[in-house]
């Protein structure tokens, strides 16, 4: 190794390519993808030639290709190409019902140890935004599962979620953070909707302070002046529906206009909202789909 090199630590190498640092050590020790430099103390170090080939892992998956078979590929670069890249879907979970069997298979078994090999891939094959789209679509069938079903799926995959929220957290100072405060409308939603839902406010540069909406006052009263004590630049409110209370939010959005307000709303079917929702209201299962 040229000793003149620079060298880059998994957290800056983590910013300029956009894998966490949890993704860059399983692809590591999962499929020896890349074997950065070790200080004594054991710390790893990258270089620009490292930085290019996770670069150039994250393209190909991107295409399709599982980060299983990308070091074959990353050792043969002569072959690599685009017209060429393209793998057997049944190889591939798909967002839909029959490509999810590898999370949905197990869990419906309660396969405590198929279902956390099936997460535990899925989040280390493939880049963060495209993993959390498909398990936002396996939580959709959430209310059709048993009470031991859900219970097995949350616990499961919320400490997972938790784990690369506090991550994501890391990535920048948290005092000069975008400030999100998050009004949970639903008594049904489930903790996975949270969390993903938070991890993307994380991915924006967001933080999230969380409130329940009986904890606001029938008439919103508490609401401004926590917006007020958080400093937050965003209120983004969570529904499982359409908008509930709607004349009450109606009201409470024309008194406070020059804040930004999301609405997301979690439902298999298209609901019917206000116009004054129509442009700030989005279907949960786009959060990571660029909308």
């Amino acid at each position: 190794m040229d000793t003149n090199q620079p060298l880059y630590p998994i957290r800056e190498v983590s910013r300029i390519t956009g894998v966490n640092s949890i993704t860059l050590r399983a692809w590591e020790r999962r499929y020896g993808l890349i074997e950065p430099v070790r200080t004594p103390s054991g710390h790893r170090l990258y270089t620009d030639e490292h930085i290019q080939q996770i670069q150039t892992a994250v393209s190909l998956n991107q295409q399709g290709i599982p980060i299983s078979r990308v070091k074959t590929l990353l050792e043969k670069p002569v072959e690599i190409d685009s017209t060429e890249t393209n793998v057997d879907a049944s190889t591939t979970p798909q967002l839909s019902e029959g490509g999810l069997a590898f999370l949905i298979e197990p869990l419906q078994a309660l396969n405590i140890m198929g279902l956390e090999q099936g997460l535990d891939q899925l989040l280390a094959d493939f880049p963060d935004k495209k993993a959390y789209q498909i398990l936002l679509q396996a939580n959709l069938q959430f209310s059709q599962w048993t009470l031991a079903q859900q219970l097995l799926w949350q616990s499961l995959l919320s400490i997972r979620l938790k784990t690369r929220l506090r991550h994501q957290l890391r990535l920048f100072p948290k005092h000069r953070a975008n400030r999100v405060l998050l009004v949970n409308e639903s008594q049904q939603m489930n903790r996975v909707s949270l969390d993903l839902l938070r991890l993307y406010y994380a991915m924006n540069g967001c933080l999230t302070i969380e409130v329940q909406r009986d904890e606001l006052g029938a008439d919103l009263s508490v609401l401004a002046n926590l917006l007020k004590t958080f400093e937050a630049q965003t209120l983004s409110l969570l529904t499982e529906q359409a908008m509930p209370d709607e004349p009450l939010w109606v009201d409470w959005s024309e008194r406070y206009s020059a804040l930004e307000m999301h609405i997301w709303w979690q439902a298999n079917e298209p609901v019917e909202l206000a116009a004054f929702v129509q442009n700030q209201s989005y279907a949960l299962d786009t959060l990571f789909t660029g909308r």
